[in-house]
């Protein structure tokens, strides 16, 4: 007579490690990748650079003054409607 296989009351757990196991080889292959992608860049020379640059600023200079704008006019509708 042939009993079944035992089995434990909890399921195994897999090991803690498991998952860098699993990792380790894809981690060099995406280096290597990144590697390949950033010398496929075009950089932007330096005067095209300060150009950029020069933009952004006066982009975020004029956005806050927006901004700034908008707060005071809700502040005073907002203490007319509700004080």
């Amino acid at each position: 007579m042939k009993f079944p296989k035992r089995r434990s009351a909890t399921p195994a757990k897999p090991g803690r490690w498991s998952i860098f196991k699993r990792l380790r080889p894809r981690v060099p292959r995406y280096f290597r990748e990144a590697f390949s992608e950033l010398k496929k860049v075009t950089w932007p020379g330096r005067r095209e650079a300060w150009k950029m640059t020069l933009a952004v600023f006066i982009f975020s200079f004029v956005f806050a003054l927006v901004v700034v704008a908008a707060d005071f006019g809700l502040e005073i509708v907002a203490k007319e409607l509700f004080l």
